[in-house]
């Protein structure tokens, strides 16, 4: 168990680091784009608005953007590595001691009595 925390603790943060990469070059081309579109404005629009104004808007924006980018990636990268190592985990515990707990903590009543102790030796005996 010690072992597949220290795997996916090293694993979360390859994926960290890479993902801030990503957003950090997806937050540069955004605000190059940016840059570049408000360069092309005519002077009049440019001269409806202060430099300030143009400034806190474009960092605002992209700041929302690459968060937003950052933060889904992250849940699905953070997601697709617990749900391998669920499996994997899943895998490799033994069937019987499984459904020993669910039929002893169930709340289910039903279900303790639709597996006794000759029907979990006899699904636990093939591998899943």
């Amino acid at each position: 168990m010690l072992l597949a925390t220290v795997f996916n603790i090293v694993s979360l943060m390859i994926s960290i680091s890479f993902l801030t990469r990503v957003t950090a070059g997806i937050s540069r081309d955004l605000r190059a784009d940016l840059f570049e579109k408000i360069i092309d404005w005519s002077k009049e629009t440019r001269t409806s608005f202060s430099n300030s104004t143009l400034i806190t808007r474009t960092v605002n924006d992209v700041k929302q953007v690459s968060n937003f980018i950052d933060l889904s990636l992250r849940k699905i990268f953070t997601l697709s590595i617990t749900v391998i190592g669920a499996l994997a985990v899943s895998f490799f515990a033994r069937c019987k001691i499984i459904f020993h707990n669910l039929n002893n903590y169930s709340s289910n009543f039903s279900f303790r009595f639709i597996f006794d102790n000759k029907s979990i030796a006899a699904i636990c005996s093939y591998r899943l």
